[in-house]
């Protein structure tokens, strides 16, 4: 992995490293004073629904250590400009067809998020996610980020930073609408069989298949809105009572909407799923991985391939 910097919107390659970021005994904070009234422009150096999803409760955290703070993020110019001998090699598009947009949908409409920054409007230095501490190897990003602006141990541990979103009211009724349409009862849950790591064979393996249909059983009640990158009818999953949501052509915040309404979100460990959080909802989630590094959301249930479970 390569350590970057951005000082006067030019991306600085600094060196190679194993991990990001710096160990908790060796880190460093800003000096930033509490009563700070001036910018904080941060940005993350991946640009997935997923990479933006996870750190989507930092706006918040921020405003709560520095309330009178203009908390920044980019623009999709700038992100695009900045990072564009990147994107020009295919890095970031293995998903996303135009990644430097994601942002945008994830943090739209956020409250706590004062300005989007574009080329030449900040100087100096802009706070990356690659400026992290950490604990341990299993901790979420967020709270890796909030040690270097200046968080103690116990401000992380009451500052709720999972993830947030905030939907404008057009399209929390479009998605009122939608669930009262498909759903007959008021509960109802989400179901993801869609891989995000193009490397992995669809389906993953028995023990992440196996642990998909314990929770399903769990929650045979419910009505399921279903997403499958495969025929769904030719899963083990096919029992479940559900509405096919790949057919609606539903816009994405939209179904992240009706994510944070639904029961349980059950599935293959997504960045959709992972940007929802259980500050709304109930998630569970199966992963290839023996463990999901920073990544991690708290809450969220997780199956390993090897069939345990845990929740952070």
């Amino acid at each position: 992995m390569i350590y970057w910097r951005i000082i006067d919107d030019q991306l600085i390659n600094c060196y190679e490293t194993h991990k990001l970021g710096f160990p908790l005994e060796q880190g460093f904070s800003l000096d930033i004073p509490r009563d700070y009234d001036g910018p904080i422009a941060f940005t993350r150096c991946c640009f997935s629904i997923g990479d933006w999803g996870i750190i989507s409760g930092l706006p918040y955290a921020l405003k709560q250590l520095y309330p009178k703070s203009q908390i920044l993020i980019p623009n999709t110019n700038w992100i695009y400009k900045v990072f564009k001998h990147l994107f020009d090699q295919g890095w970031g598009k293995t998903i996303w067809s135009e990644p430097w947009y994601n942002p945008e949908i994830i943090l739209k409409n956020n409250p706590y998020i004062d300005g989007l920054f574009d080329i030449g409007q900040i100087k100096g230095e802009i706070i990356t996610d690659h400026q992290r501490i950490y604990f341990k190897d299993e901790e979420p990003l967020v709270e890796q980020m909030l040690r270097i602006f200046g968080a103690t141990e116990q401000e992380i541990l009451s500052i709720d930073s999972r993830p947030q979103l905030f939907f404008t009211e057009e399209e929390k009724e479009l998605g009122d609408k939608i669930i009262s349409f498909y759903i007959k009862d008021t509960k109802f849950g989400t179901l993801l069989l869609s891989s995000s790591i193009p490397s992995l064979p669809y389906p993953w393996n028995k023990n992440i298949e196996k642990g998909i249909l314990e929770e399903l059983k769990q929650y045979s009640n419910l009505e399921f809105f279903y997403y499958c990158q495969g025929d769904f009818n030719k899963t083990d999953f096919n029992f479940i009572k559900g509405i096919n949501i790949k057919k609606l052509n539903i816009p994405l915040r939209v179904q992240l909407y009706i994510k944070t309404k639904a029961e349980i979100n059950i599935g293959y460990q997504s960045g959709v799923n992972d940007s929802v959080g259980t500050k709304y909802t109930k998630i569970t989630s199966v992963t290839p991985y023996d463990n999901v590094g920073s990544n991690i959301g708290r809450g969220i249930k997780y199956y390993f391939k090897d069939g345990t479970t845990k929740v952070y």
